[in-house]
């Protein structure tokens, strides 16, 4: 049912341009174009069962999502005491439905987290645009909640 729900989801931002367009001149701090760079860390980690939440030092890994001027981010992860990043370029966009980071990444990585196994990774934006959601958890995927950081 989640994938039925993702595809649709998917369905709808790829062919709903017109819908679409920059929140460049859109009044939300937490996405101010003129804010950068921004930082996005890794608070929160869900599982596909009740209960599985996880915080802060007891997630299997921490994370953080860097957002530069030049619409280049960079995500590093850090699991073990060791260090993995990726990097690409990135969009923002807004739907009637929500706003939304989309990632394209520079080369294939582990760290990509989606359900289709391409360079592209979708972030929500909730609670008065104040966390990031990923959308991996649309395909049995960990629920992954980030928070800015100042």
């Amino acid at each position: 049912m989640r994938t039925i729900i993702f595809l649709a989801l998917m369905t709808l931002f790829s062919c709903s341009e017109e819908k679409e367009s920059s929140l460049e001149n859109v009044d939300q701090p937490q996405l101010s174009t003129n804010d950068y760079p921004q930082q996005w860390k890794l608070f929160k980690m869900t599982g596909s069962f009740d209960g599985s939440e996880t915080t802060g030092e007891e997630m299997e890994w921490q994370e953080t999502y860097y957002f530069y001027q030049d619409k280049s981010f960079k995500k590093v992860r850090i699991k073990n005491n060791i260090s993995v990043e990726a990097k690409g370029s990135f969009e923002i966009l807004m739907s009637d439905e929500e706003a939304a980071f989309i990632l394209t990444y520079n080369q294939p990585s582990e760290l990509i987290g989606n359900c289709t196994g391409d360079l592209k990774e979708h972030l929500s934006l909730r609670e008065n645009n104040t966390v990031l959601q990923s959308s991996w958890m649309a395909c049995d995927g960990p629920g992954l909640f980030y928070k800015r950081k100042n």
